[in-house]
């Protein structure tokens, strides 16, 4: 018996403007700033720097980190802030949730650290919706490629795999970990690429699937 949906964040509830806003757009403005070079000419070397270290790696996902790697004077959050007006949610979020949320809990697992996901959760009253949130990075000190990110969550919110199902549009991090750890997981397509009995093309059409579970 299902009693926990987890979803993924970035990609799946909201789209990825705001995070592409401030990798791309507010450090490499800083930095530019900072070395009195050009833009095109800054984010050029930020992108560089990004590139040589895996999004298996935990530091990847960390704004702080990327601060004190670049020399960036400031404070990140005020980059956050400033780029918080391109969050938006999809169309099929909140009416999934609002229909999802009558039946079973509902919580996030994302790989975001607390920083952007604090902003995300003000978005439309997203926050309202879960009652528990777990970020990889910041609170298991993992990416959630991890089995163990997942095996922790059903710990904390004190259920069995068997009785969570995850959804996320990445097939590594959010079906093959999941999976490994006891969790049903379906993969969210929205550009309709795969077909599979576990991919599903909206997260309206998720709520459907979780009827024969």
């Amino acid at each position: 018996m299902i009693k926990v949906v987890s979803f993924d964040l970035d990609g799946t509830l909201a789209d990825l403007n705001f995070e592409e806003a401030v990798w791309f757009k507010g450090i490499p403005a800083l930095y530019a700033k900072q070395h009195g070079i050009p833009f095109k000419k800054a984010l050029a070397e930020v992108s560089a720097e990004y590139s040589k270290v895996s999004p298996l790696e935990v530091e990847w996902y960390d704004v702080n980190y990327w601060f004190r790697r670049l020399g960036l004077k400031g404070s990140p959050r005020r980059v956050l802030s400033a780029a918080r007006h391109n969050i938006k949610l999809y169309p099929d979020t909140l009416p999934a949730l609002r229909r999802l949320k009558k039946k079973f809990r509902l919580a996030i697992v994302s790989n975001a650290t607390r920083d952007f996901i604090g902003f995300k959760l003000k978005a439309d009253g997203l926050g309202g919706y879960f009652s528990e949130v777990f970020s990889a990075p910041s609170d298991f000190g993992l990416v959630k490629g991890n089995a163990g990110v997942f095996e922790e969550a059903c710990r904390r919110l004190m259920v069995r795999p068997a009785e969570m199902v995850h959804v996320g549009d990445q097939y590594a991090f959010d079906v093959l970990a999941a999976r490994k750890a006891g969790v049903k997981a379906f993969l969210l397509d929205r550009r309709g690429m795969r077909k599979d009995r576990y991919v599903v093309g909206d997260l309206l059409e998720f709520c459907g699937r979780l009827q024969g579970l």
